[in-house]
């Protein structure tokens, strides 16, 4: 399976469940990390060479971001590419609400660093993906 339908089937997966994530309260990105283990099956907090993977997904790492900078996340995705000799890997951004400008800018830089992001607008309840 492809990387780009394995971040589709994680965005619907998003979609379907983002109300009720939304219903049990964030206050911080652990609490969505959390959720998000339970809604995708995904295991949560592995380390691996003393680097905390936030979730693997059938042998992807993701890193989950919660109202953090358009820039945050990748270098992370990279870690954990090369410590886990992982192909791929995937950035989750979660935030209160997401700007045109936020989009545009991790559009561009998910597709140069060749990564994967899936964006989550929490007021709006959308979500979108950006597959390089």
């Amino acid at each position: 399976m492809s990387i780009n339908t394995i971040v589709s089937e994680i965005a619907e997966k998003l979609r379907k469940n983002l109300k009720s994530i939304k219903r049990k309260g964030i206050r911080k990105e652990d609490d969505i990390t959390n959720k998000l283990a339970s809604v995708l099956g995904a295991r949560l907090k592995v380390v691996v060479d003393r680097l905390e993977i936030d979730l693997v997904l059938n042998g992807i790492p993701i890193e989950v971001e919660y109202n953090k900078n358009f820039y945050e996340g990748f270098c992370q995705v990279v870690a954990y590419k090369i410590v886990t000799n992982a192909k791929d890997g995937i950035l989750i951004h979660f935030l209160d609400d997401v700007s045109k400008e936020f989009l545009e800018k991790i559009t561009t830089i998910s597709k140069i660093l060749k990564i994967p992001a899936i964006i989550v607008n929490l007021r709006r309840e959308e979500v979108y993906e950006c597959c390089p």
